[in-house]
């Protein structure tokens, strides 16, 4: 009889943590910001400012060559901490000190992977991070930001194959934004009491995002594969920065399988 009870408490208690896991909100140091992460089948987030909901589903992913991460995901533990310090830039273009303020939520999954959260004073930014041995294949990292409602988006638009990010930047109605549209970042949202840059950071030995329409007021991500074969250009005045790619493979990198993956910021 004892065993039976003692089998059941536990078996409750595993119950009511999961639940609890599930849903988690992380806020900014003054409060302003809050992100609600859900995870169940998918790991999702919204990100509130002042009460105004700003960005209503977050969707991430990572596929690697045999998973996905962020697929069925199976939370193992979350750690919080805060971080207050100051960063003395190398090359400080706009100021000499920059002040690191932010509340950190790490999660870690079951397949050797986690999701690291951090939400700033003035924004909130996330990344995987893997813990894996030898090298891993990224096929891709399909992630989709559903906004609020039909804001204004400030835009640069640019070619699939090539890109010298000397675009113009022109504003698109979200629901008018197409995925035939293709846009570099950052991405600046005009959401009215708030402003939203989508941008990215700490890219290193993995290809550049992209950002291509949805629908309902969605934005995708969009990586280009990994050139297998380009060949020289000539007759042009361009040849000696450029290079036609002959053969894409099927994944978008090859890399560490122990590291941190580049931050998706907002």
């Amino acid at each position: 009889m004892i065993k039976k009870l003692s089998s059941i408490f536990v078996l409750t208690m595993l119950l009511f943590q999961t639940g609890i896991a599930k849903d988690i909100k992380l806020k900014s140091p003054n409060g302003k910001i809050s992100v609600d992460i859900s995870i169940s089948k998918e790991i999702t987030f919204k990100i509130n400012y002042k009460n105004q909901l700003l960005l209503e589903k977050g969707h991430i992913s990572l596929n690697l060559i045999n998973e996905k991460l962020g697929d069925s995901p199976k939370l193992i533990s979350s750690k919080r901490q805060k971080i207050d310090e100051i960063i003395n830039p190398i090359v400080p273009l706009k100021n000499g000190e920059i002040r690191n303020r932010c509340n950190v939520l790490n999660l870690s999954f079951k397949g050797d992977y986690q999701v690291e959260f951090r939400v700033f004073d003035n924004g909130v930014a996330y990344r995987f991070i893997t813990t894996k041995q030898g090298e891993i294949t990224v096929i891709n990292e399909p992630s989709s930001y559903q906004f609020a409602d039909n804001y204004k988006a400030y835009l640069s638009k640019t070619e699939r194959s090539f890109s010298n990010y000397e675009h113009v930047y022109t504003s698109v109605w979200l629901q008018d934004l197409h995925k035939e549209d293709l846009a570099i970042v950052p991405m600046f949202i005009d959401a009215q009491k708030a402003k939203v840059l989508v941008t990215e950071a700490d890219l290193h030995d993995y290809p550049a995002m992209f950002l291509e329409g949805g629908e309902n007021n969605t934005i995708n991500t969009w990586f280009p594969k990994y050139p297998e074969k380009t060949e020289a250009i000539t007759g042009n005045w361009w040849s000696d920065r450029r290079l036609n790619i002959t053969k894409e493979a099927d994944y978008i990198a090859k890399t560490k399988g122990n590291r941190t993956f580049p931050w998706r910021i907002f």
